[in-house]
């Protein structure tokens, strides 16, 4: 049936008369994933404004291919939500953060910063990343999901410059279980009450389904009085401005490095970690994995003198960043 005129109008008008309603149920999606973090946010949130000082103390495992695990410590002193000094301990490495309202000292050992560190840092301030980012994410959809034999309530996210990431609830506490997106997954069990709050005793971070790093909680508890002694800065430490939501670099010219000479040709990936300046220059670049040295030479000139950035920023003024890149060298010219 061909339609007339008339048919045509009729359809406009009906399509018009539903946009309202799509854009109310999008609403309401949206209102759903908000409420659900703020709740999972507020229960699990405890370097808050309304939190007393405490000390919280782990035993770390990370596991590498070769060598099964590797055991360090995570200690964590926190006077308020902008003053607190986090120390990390493993093997050959040491590293002390202090944060002293807007400011962060940092101080360690070696130059770079391992990726699982970062790691560490992340999941163990996990209830600051419940919260949809500042890169346009959005609730795609809400959805029951059973994993171990256990219910919870997922939301998928997506976001213009982000992976999407699914994050799931407990249904009946409403604290999140686990994180994940298609590389990697973290998890939150065993968690126990601690004034008003609730807090996982056990934290387990997957890289591509495969165990990397287990965190056992074994110490959570309120200090009377905080040692001013632990909040003076480390000498030697370096400081570098900070805000609970930065922007993030953003790459604007990244070449590919040219693949060495005399080198058999092969795929090749290298990880480096890198320090974007302010002005959007890298300012630092340290190989963290690399298949052969001649792979590191090239990689490290080229991020150094090609690579820019539109820089991270913390409260609207360009700050320094160090975030980690992968470098693909490819077999075929």
């Amino acid at each position: 049936m061909i339609p007339t005129n008339g048919m045509v109008v009729r359809w406009v008008v009906c399509i018009l008369m539903l946009l309202p309603l799509l854009a109310i149920g999008k609403d309401k999606k949206q209102q759903d994933a908000e409420a659900l973090l703020a709740k999972a946010r507020k229960l699990t949130d405890i370097r808050a404004d309304d939190t007393l000082p405490f000390r919280l103390r782990a035993r770390v495992l990370l596991w590498t291919s070769s060598k099964g695990s590797v055991e360090g410590s995570y200690l964590l002193t926190c006077a308020s939500r902008n003053r607190w000094r986090e120390e990390i301990q493993f093997p050959g490495f040491k590293q002390v953060r202090l944060r002293l309202e807007g400011q962060l000292w940092r101080s360690r050992n070696v130059i770079y910063q391992p990726l699982r560190i970062q790691t560490l840092a992340a999941v163990m301030d996990f209830p600051s990343r419940l919260r949809l980012s500042m890169w346009n994410e959005h609730a795609k959809r809400l959805f029951d999901r059973t994993r171990n034999n256990a219910r919870t309530r997922c939301l998928d996210l997506q976001g213009g410059k982000t992976a999407g990431r699914t994050i799931c609830f407990d249904p009946s506490s409403g604290v999140v279980v686990s994180s994940e997106n298609r590389f990697s997954l973290d998890e939150f069990s065993e968690y126990a009450p601690w004034l008003g709050k609730m807090f996982p005793r056990r934290i387990r971070f997957l890289d591509s389904g495969k165990l990397a790093l287990e965190v056992f909680v074994d110490q959570l508890a309120q200090e009377a009085v905080a040692d001013e002694s632990l909040f003076v800065p480390p000498r030697g430490a370096e400081i570098w401005p900070t805000c609970d939501e930065p922007m993030l670099p953003h790459a604007l010219k990244v070449p590919e490095p040219p693949y060495p000479e005399r080198v058999h040709r092969i795929n090749a990936k290298v990880l480096v970690s890198i320090v974007v300046g302010a002005s959007g220059n890298v300012e630092r670049a340290q190989v963290l994995e690399t298949p052969a040295p001649e792979f590191s030479v090239a990689t490290t000139e080229t991020v150094l003198r090609s690579w820019r950035f539109q820089p991270a920023t913390c409260n609207g003024s360009a700050i320094p960043y160090e975030v980690y890149v992968e470098v693909a060298f490819r077999s075929t010219p």
